[in-house]
């Protein structure tokens, strides 16, 4: 049986509701997939950013850690340095006393040779 002009026309306008539903779905899909690649996209590129963020701070620690190993190296240097310092002191000091000892023992040699004190030291430059 063949449709009515009637029935035809029905027929006409709920194929084209069907058709523009169908593309208003198809539309609806196509902006959605394109909108999560964006966002894809945009999560990546933060992703890369914060790996290449974390790389950087991965080198500022590891500089760090090598300043402060050569601050701690120098640090050890210097106390090395002051150790020396203090032995020269303390050999100074005792090479200070040894020279008055020795200087004492000449002022006591020259008196016991008839010099005044004040004369046996005075030659001895004291």
């Amino acid at each position: 049986p063949m449709m009515s002009d009637l029935e035809f026309a029905a027929y006409q306008d709920s194929l084209k509701v069907y058709r523009d539903l169908r593309n208003v779905l198809d539309t609806a899909k196509r902006e959605g997939r394109e909108e999560m690649q964006a966002e894809v996209e945009l999560a990546q590129a933060e992703a890369e950013q914060a790996q290449a963020e974390a790389g950087e701070a991965k080198v500022k620690a590891e500089q760090a850690e090598a300043e402060a190993g050569e601050a701690k190296a120098k640090a050890k240097q210097a106390e090395v340095k002051a150790e020396q310092a203090e032995v020269k002191a303390e050999q100074a000091l005792a090479e200070a006393k040894q020279a008055k000892s020795m200087l004492e023992q000449g002022v006591a040699k020259l008196m016991e040779n008839g010099l005044s004190e004040a004369s046996a030291r005075q030659m001895l430059g004291l």
